[in-house]
């Protein structure tokens, strides 16, 4: 990038060159440019795309100061923890976390998971569950007396948590 010094991503690139070769076509169909200048300027390759992005992780100490911040003496505080708790330790997307439901969790391995969560373009999953985690969502569902259901809707971008009533 011309205005901070670091690289183009490839796809960045790419996407530039198809504009300028769109460019050369049009400007040789016009005349405006020889073939000859059109072949060479069509020699342009993109760069590969390889390996994949991945977002910023966060450190492991913001992680932990903000399993800190919810109350946990309040029914409100309990259910923070245990979701915040389920979002970092199983990175669930939003509508996942949306859509999870207290039948998901269950026995793996001698261990606890999210069993058989249908995430992004209907694709199946199981996750394994830390044990801190799923102490903290024992307590919340002893605490707000849930049993079964969902635990949240999506509203738009937002995840609103369903009072426990509301099951």
């Amino acid at each position: 990038d011309k205005d901070n010094g670091t690289p183009l991503a490839p796809s960045t690139v790419n996407v530039k060159m198809a504009a300028v070769r769109s460019l050369v076509h049009c400007a040789a169909a016009e005349g405006w440019i020889s073939e000859q200048e059109e072949q060479i300027l069509k020699c342009l390759h993109a760069r590969p795309v390889t390996g994949r992005r991945e977002g910023q992780r966060m450190p492991l100490a913001d992680v932990q100061r903000c399993l800190r911040l919810p109350d946990r003496a309040t029914l409100a505080g309990k259910r923070d923890y245990a979701l915040l708790g389920v979002q970092f330790a199983c990175g669930l997307r939003r509508a996942e976390l949306c859509n999870l439901e207290v039948k998901t969790i269950g026995r793996l391995n001698k261990g606890w998971a999210l069993i058989d969560l249908v995430g992004k373009r209907q694709k199946v999953r199981s996750i394994p569950l830390e044990t801190l985690i799923k102490d903290g969502i024992d307590e919340w569902l002893a605490a707000a007396k849930i049993s079964s259901g969902g635990t949240g809707r999506c509203s738009g971008e937002n995840v609103v948590i369903v009072s426990p009533a509301s099951f």
